[in-house]
C-alpha cells in the first residue's frame, strides 16, 4: 500500500491562503500599518471579481502553457530520453536514435542561428523602435520563440526515429506534459491564489519584503511543483 508521506502543495498553498486570510483580519484588530482585513465585505467583494481573474489573466500561466506544447514533443517523442542516456552512457543508442540527436539538434542549432541573426543582424524586424532587445517583440514573445524551437526538435527527432508518422501524432505529443502533469496547473492556481491574496491583504508590505525578493519566492513556488512530476516518453 502506497503511503503519502507529504501533504500535496496544492493543499499547502490553500492552507496558507486562508492563513493569510485569518491573519489580515487579525491585523485589521490591531490596526497594523497598511494591512486590510479580507473578511470584510470589502475584501469578500475583491475575491468575488478578481480572484479568478488573477489565475486566467496571469503572463506565467500563459508562458507555462505555451512552454508546455514545445516541451511535450521533446518528452513524447523520446528526445529528452535519449539525450538523457547518452550523456550518462547509461545504453548504446540505435543508429536512428543517433541519427535523431544529430538532425533535431542541427535543427535547434539553425533556428537558433536564425533568431541570434534576427536579434543582432542589420534587419530591425525583431527588436524595439529604439533598437534594443528590451520592450522589444522578441522580448515579449521569447516564450514562443522558445516552444516553436523545442517543438521543432522534437518532431524532428520523432519522424526521424519512426516514432512519429503524421500530425496527428504531433499533435498528440504537443499534449505530452500535460499529460505527464495533469496537477500541476491546479496546483498552480492555489499558488497564485495565495501570491494575489497575500498581496492585496497588504501583509507584504508590513513585512517590508524587497520587490526583487517577492518576485523571486513568487516563480520559485510557481515553478517548485514541476519537480513533482516524472517527465517520460509516452504513446
Amino acid at each position: 500500500m502506497k503511503t503519502r508521506r507529504f501533504i500535496h502543495p496544492a493543499t499547502v498553498f490553500f492552507l496558507l491562503t486562508l492563513l493569510v486570510v485569518c491573519v489580515s483580519w487579525v491585523g485589521s484588530i490591531f490596526a497594523w500599518e497598511q494591512v486590510q482585513n479580507l473578511l470584510s465585505a470589502e475584501g469578500l467583494r475583491w475575491m468575488l471579481r478578481y480572484a479568478g481573474d488573477c489565475f486566467t489573466r496571469s503572463s506565467l500561466v500563459g508562458a507555462v502553457l505555451l512552454l508546455f506544447l514545445g516541451g511535450g514533443l521533446w518528452v513524447n517523442s523520446g528526445l529528452l530520453e535519449s539525450c538523457r542516456q547518452y550523456w550518462k552512457h547509461e545504453r548504446k543508442l540505435s543508429r536512428k536514435e543517433r541519427r535523431g540527436l544529430f538532425l533535431s539538434w542541427t535543427t535547434g542549432g539553425v533556428y537558433l542561428l536564425l533568431w541570434l541573426f534576427l536579434a543582432f543582424g542589420p534587419l530591425n524586424v525583431v527588436r524595439s523602435a529604439t533598437g534594443t532587445l528590451a520592450d522589444s517583440p522578441l522580448s515579449d514573445g521569447i516564450c514562443y520563440v522558445v516552444s516553436l524551437g523545442l517543438g521543432l526538435m522534437g518532431a524532428v527527432y520523432g519522424f526521424v526515429t519512426d516514432f512519429y508518422r503524421n500530425d496527428a501524432d504531433v499533435v498528440r505529443g504537443m499534449s505530452g506534459l500535460f499529460r505527464i502533469l495533469p496537477e500541476y496547473f491546479v496546483t498552480l492556481f492555489f499558488v497564485i491564489q495565495f501570491f494575489a491574496v497575500f498581496q492585496h491583504s497588504g501583509l507584504y508590505l508590513f513585512l517590508a519584503l524587497p520587490t526583487s525578493i517577492w518576485k523571486g519566492i513568487y516563480y520559485v513556488c510557481c515553478l517548485f511543483p514541476l519537480w513533482y512530476g516524472r517527465p517520460h516518453r509516452t504513446l
